[in-house]
């Protein structure tokens, strides 16, 4: 077998390896904000426990993509392809730590007998945020520059919503002091899912960066 016919094998299980950890973040996303509505203690457990097999899978492929640069002595391009995956599984692995902060929140919340009714806002933020994730990774999987600037675009309605449910939350707060450790952990859930939707915009531009080759884009976006 050529060294050119094996490289292409290890990518091809390096991008399968990619979406099987994007398939697990967008779960623990999912089960965190179900936790959550429902506040269920066990399926809190379940986010927190399944973080470290998100971990475990980022590990493998950071050293995946180290193999690949020290054995194949990739040429520019594929250099660009390792790279850009070393940074998106950075971005997944955020996203799952994100996940398993949410539930350790909630579960804080049923300890504490909390169970305040979330805001729609919050819940519009997590299926935003799930949207764009699943976008971001379709970006990925298909090479798809507009669907990655797509996912960028979405990140905006992800912030103005959570300065609605800060507001929100904050004016709660006031009216209902006996619940104010709860309506923090609400804060600090929010907080959560706005870097969650970060991320997921950091993974599409970092789609853009393999597709382009160049920094340009990130310039442009500094300007903005």
């Amino acid at each position: 077998m050529s060294m050119r016919i094996e490289f292409t094998k290890e990518m091809e299980a390096l991008h399968n390896e990619m979406i099987r950890l994007g398939s697990l973040v967008e779960t623990a996303l999912g089960s965190a904000n179900q936790a959550l509505v429902n506040y269920d203690q066990d399926l809190c457990d379940q986010v927190i426990t399944k973080d470290d097999i998100i971990d475990q899978a980022t590990m493998q492929i950071n050293k995946a993509c180290v193999l690949l640069i020290a054995r194949q002595q990739p040429v520019a391009s594929d250099l660009r392809d390792i790279t850009s995956n070393l940074k998106l599984i950075t971005d997944l692995e955020r996203m799952g730590d994100h996940a398993e902060d949410i539930c350790m929140h909630t579960r804080r919340m049923i300890a504490g007998d909390y169970k305040l009714p979330i805001p729609s806002d919050l819940n519009q933020m997590f299926e935003q945020c799930r949207k764009m994730t699943s976008a971001a990774l379709d970006a990925y999987v298909t090479r798809d520059r507009e669907k990655a600037l797509a996912v960028i675009k979405m990140d905006d309605l992800v912030d103005n919503l959570y300065a609605f449910v800060y507001s929100e939350l904050v004016r709660s707060m006031k009216d209902d002091t006996r619940n104010i450790e709860g309506y923090l952990n609400l804060l600090m859930i929010a907080k959560h899912v706005e870097r969650c939707a970060d991320h997921a915009e950091n993974v599409a531009e970092w789609v853009i960066y393999y597709l382009e080759g160049a920094f340009d884009f990130f310039e442009e976006r500094e300007h903005e």
